[in-house]
């Protein structure tokens, strides 16, 4: 005999910790905040995200296992890249290690890209307005 118990009957609590019930309140007031609420509006967030999403898929596959660590380390490359660009932003460079002429020049052609994408991007979200639904 097979006997079902709706969830009605059950006695399980679930509760958060309160230090961590906090930390996820403060996280879900920045989230629904005016401000970036009407970011989103206007699409600011988006393409940002996904770009920097594709940036650390990149460097740690999401269709294989990773641990961690790797994790770690492709999330922090894929945000100096992001943010410093493929020359400044370089393993060998921030290690103080030589670079060869052909991985510079590589490097260069990449930052040129990159901030032409940049560029377009940030042009194509100053011709949007946000629409007032009141």
């Amino acid at each position: 005999m097979n006997s079902h118990h709706p969830h009605t009957t059950m006695k399980v609590k679930f509760a958060l910790p309160r230090k961590l019930r906090q930390k996820c309140k403060e996280e879900y007031q920045r989230l629904t905040s005016d401000k970036l609420l009407s970011a989103c509006l206007l699409g600011k967030t988006q393409n940002q995200n996904k770009h920097l999403h594709s940036r650390v898929w990149r460097y740690c596959s999401k269709y294989k296992s990773a641990n961690k660590t790797i994790l770690d380390l492709a999330t922090a490359k894929a945000v100096i890249d992001y943010n410093a660009g493929y020359q400044e932003g370089n393993f060998q460079t921030l290690l103080g290690l030589p670079c060869t002429n052909i991985g510079k020049s590589a490097q260069k052609t990449k930052d040129k890209k990159r901030e032409s994408v940049c560029s377009q991007r940030e042009r194509k979200m100053n011709t949007h307005q946000l629409v007032d639904f009141n």
